[in-house]
């Protein structure tokens, strides 16, 4: 069973089903190109027992500047306070730990690291994206307007910042770290 999660911040729990199998939507973990590409039946996460839990894994500490630039993009009012209060860490779902979205002790998560390998690994076992190239990178119409913020967002980040991103995301590398080791490479 999948975990309750109550709403984090506006993101709801929910999940693209493939076959009797979920996918765990984490923001800025590909599941806006996974909803795109794939299966668009959408459920919230009590609606359905899966077989597994899919879970796409990111870099934290990329997926934490990815979600930084994606805040300031929406809401450019705040982009001041948020380069002002970068030691604040999370401002919205997407800068939320990965392990949030999930329960990191379920013996049916499946993981696959958010890479080209990884996302290979996905379509080979699941055979998605037959027809189509597997994504390697999700770009968007925006991703070029991001570059300014992301330069911003560059110049406000130290080392003892980084060190914080680190400890803030400790469960997050932890399991990162697990699949690591436990994969068949």
């Amino acid at each position: 069973m999948l975990k309750k999660v109550d709403k984090i911040y506006n993101h709801i729990s929910a999940g693209t089903r493939i076959h009797d199998d979920v996918i765990i939507w984490i923001p800025k973990n590909a599941s806006s190109t996974i909803r795109t590409l794939g299966n668009k039946i959408h459920y919230p996460i009590d609606d359905f027992i899966p077989r597994k839990n899919i879970i796409f894994l990111r870099n934290p500490y990329l997926r934490w500047k990815s979600g930084v630039v994606e805040y300031m993009f929406r809401n450019r009012n705040k982009i001041r306070y948020v380069l002002e209060n970068i030691d604040k860490i999370e401002f919205d779902e997407h800068t939320v730990p990965q392990t949030r979205f999930f329960n990191v002790n379920a013996d049916n998560n499946v993981y696959y690291n958010l890479d080209f390998w990884g996302m290979k690994r996905f379509a080979t076992e699941y055979k998605f994206w037959q027809n189509t190239p597997i994504p390697n990178e999700n770009q968007t119409i925006t991703t070029h307007k991001k570059h300014k913020f992301m330069e911003k967002l560059d110049c406000v980040i130290t080392k003892e910042l980084q060190d914080k991103i680190k400890e803030h995301y400790f469960e997050d590398y932890k399991i990162i770290e697990q699949q690591y080791w436990n994969s068949k490479i």
